[in-house]
């Protein structure tokens, strides 16, 4: 248990790090969102005989997963992220999911609210944070973006995350 959560909080690190520099670059274009855009899709590889993450579906036990784009139920609602896997081949034991609405803000995303689902199945439920705005007074940016961490039967972990499109509201 102890090295299942070493092995979390480093790969939840990179993850965050990764995500820190890559959304930097995806969002500074993303002015007018547009309309509603599909999730994202990502995956999560492992190779069975060492363990490690790979981007190639060839072999191992592989996991889908998405985000959504953040949503309002009504104007003055909570805005929510979310996130879910979508499906895993034979061989998952695990999954931790842990989904955070970000904000752009001052060139960077900035998390504003998150919900850790902890280690649980890798069944098709979704995970999903909410952030209430103080006010309606500047419009920012906003993003679901999700890391899942995964472990096969074997006792061998694989990480990864994605993002989803960015959607313009009106909060403080």
């Amino acid at each position: 248990m102890r090295t299942r959560n070493i092995v979390l909080r480093l790969l939840t690190v990179v993850c965050m790090i990764v995500a820190g520099s890559i959304g930097a670059h995806a969002a500074s274009a993303a002015t007018d969102p547009g309309p509603k855009q599909p999730p994202k899709h990502f995956k999560v590889t492992t190779d069975n005989k060492a363990g490690t993450s790979k981007a190639s579906p060839n072999g191992g036990v592989i996991c889908e997963a998405e985000a959504d784009q953040p949503f309002k139920l009504y104007p003055t609602s909570p805005i929510y992220a979310q996130g879910k896997v979508d499906s895993c081949t034979p061989g998952a034991a695990a999954c931790h999911r842990i989904v955070y609405l970000q904000q752009w803000e001052d060139g960077v995303w900035q998390d504003r609210a998150s919900n850790d689902d902890g280690w649980k199945s890798c069944d098709d439920h979704l995970v999903t944070a909410s952030y209430k705005c103080l006010s309606t007074l500047n419009t920012y940016d906003f993003r679901s973006f999700m890391s899942l961490t995964m472990e096969t039967v074997q006792g061998t972990y694989a990480s990864s995350f994605g993002d989803s499109a960015s959607i313009t509201f009106p909060c403080e």
